[in-house]
């Protein structure tokens, strides 16, 4: 499907077009407010929202608005609306992407603010591949926030460097964990505060430079030069049926977590297993709620092949795996 999406100032030639897009029955319960409402409020409201038509290939398709938040300083996206006929064709990032320019462009703003009901998983997904983290939430609602001032820096971690992963706050509070429970796997309240790294920071410094020793990579995050984030990649390939490269490591800092800094750690630890000739990436993933939710986002499964003696390290541990062939 084409992607030929533009953005029209919305005006008397296409605002009765845009009225008659709508949602799905089923997806009013998270987008209940009709594009006639946005159109009204756009109208009468002092400073209010600029609404734009979305087009496809010269078909109307949806409705997206924004301007400034009531600070007068950062932008907002709201709303954004793609009819359920041409939903499903990758039409939303491209719209949100044009909004934002014509925001940073007409406004000059540089940090946007996003809304979406926490069930409407989709747009979430979305803004998260765009930048937009999570900064607060509601019962219903997360809010989320792009920060065009921040620039990560995304680089190999040299060997000399590798004590710098002591910069990381890695504690972390784990409410709930996958325990096997009747010989199922089920969700157990175990409230257990991580104060740093697991197995210490010594034993995963060593292991680092392991990685390193025999040809691996380590990645890192790094915000105005200080670590933030990094991952390690081993470059022992392992597997009878498939050709597995373990992805060993993966610690992001306390204060910058859902960031999307992991997915870009994430993303690029593939290229460095296809370089070691891999086809598929395994994960001993450690099996708290958190850490199992953000594998599957990226689209782990569970390892076809399991790594017996990685199993055997710690039999808690959920055995991922993420195919790149």
């Amino acid at each position: 499907m084409s992607k030929n999406v533009v953005l029209e100032a919305l005006d008397a030639n296409n605002w009765l077009k845009i009225c008659d897009l709508s949602v799905s029955d089923e997806q009013k319960a998270f987008f209940p407010i009709s594009n006639v409402y946005w159109i009204g409020i756009s109208r009468y409201e002092e400073g209010g929202t600029k609404l734009f038509a979305i087009k496809a290939d010269d078909e109307y398709i949806g409705l997206i608005g924004g301007g400034h938040d009531e600070d007068g300083i950062t932008g907002y996206i709201n709303p954004v609306m793609i009819d359920h006929r041409y939903q499903k064709n990758g039409y939303a990032k491209p719209a949100i992407t044009l909004m934002i320019d014509s925001l940073c462009n007409s406004l000059g703003v540089s940090k946007i603010n996003v809304n979406h009901r926490k069930e409407n998983v989709i747009a979430g997904k979305i803004y998260e591949s765009l930048g937009f983290f999570v900064y607060s939430e509601t019962e219903n609602e997360y809010q989320r926030k792009m920060d065009l001032t921040q620039t990560l820096l995304y680089r190999q971690v040299h060997y000399n460097e590798l004590e710098r992963i002591r910069e990381i706050d890695a504690s972390t509070f784990i409410g709930r964990a996958w325990r096997e429970v009747n010989g199922g796997r089920q969700l157990v309240e175990i409230n257990y505060q991580n104060t740093g790294f697991p197995h210490g920071y010594e034993r995963h410094l060593a292991e680092l430079r392991e990685t390193i020793t025999n040809g691996g990579s380590v990645l890192g995050a790094f915000d105005n030069e200080k670590l933030i984030g990094f991952c390690s990649v081993n470059a022992d390939i392992f597997g009878k049926k498939h050709k597995y490269a373990l992805l060993h490591q993966m610690f992001i800092d306390l204060k910058h977590r859902r960031q999307g800094i992991g997915k870009q750690l994430f993303l690029r630890s593939i290229i460095e297993a296809k370089k070691f000739g891999a086809e598929k990436i395994y994960i001993c993933a450690g099996s708290s709620e958190e850490t199992i939710a953000f594998y599957r986002a990226l689209g782990c499964v569970e390892a076809e092949e399991i790594n017996q003696e990685l199993y055997e390290s710690d039999t808690r541990d959920m055995q991922l795996e993420y195919s790149f062939t």
